[in-house]
């Protein structure tokens, strides 16, 4: 086993990740689109231990599904959005929701597609 397989294996638990912290400065849905944010400065990053941050900075160079991002990272959600919230706050990300509805619901023909898919797929 090389030193590579065994910083592999090495899971750090998502509390230490967050800091204790179980909620994000942010409230971002799963759908919301993260993107980092072009010429922002990554110097706050630059010799810190958060590996999780920069996979994340790489995972949103262009806009991205919070949801996708943590199965890119393969974060648990919730600490993907406390970290998220991090980086908005650092200003090396921007959030967009999205929501182009007036009501700001779901469109119904999204979700009957959505429903359509999960029964083919029983």
């Amino acid at each position: 086993m090389t030193a590579d397989d065994a910083s592999a294996s090495i899971r750090v638990p998502p509390y230490l990740l967050t800091e204790g912290r179980t909620s994000p400065t942010v409230v971002l849905a799963l759908e919301s689109r993260v993107q980092r944010v072009v010429g922002g400065s990554l110097s706050s990053l630059a010799g810190t231990a958060m590996p999780e941050k920069a996979a994340i900075l790489a995972a949103c160079r262009m806009p991205t599904p919070v949801v996708e991002v943590a199965g890119r990272t393969r974060l648990p959600i919730q600490v993907t959005r406390i970290l998220i919230g991090d980086l908005i706050d650092e200003g090396l990300v921007t959030v967009e929701t999205g929501s182009t509805n007036i009501n700001d619901r779901p469109d119904i023909q999204l979700l009957e597609r959505v429903l359509s898919g999960l029964r083919e797929n029983r």
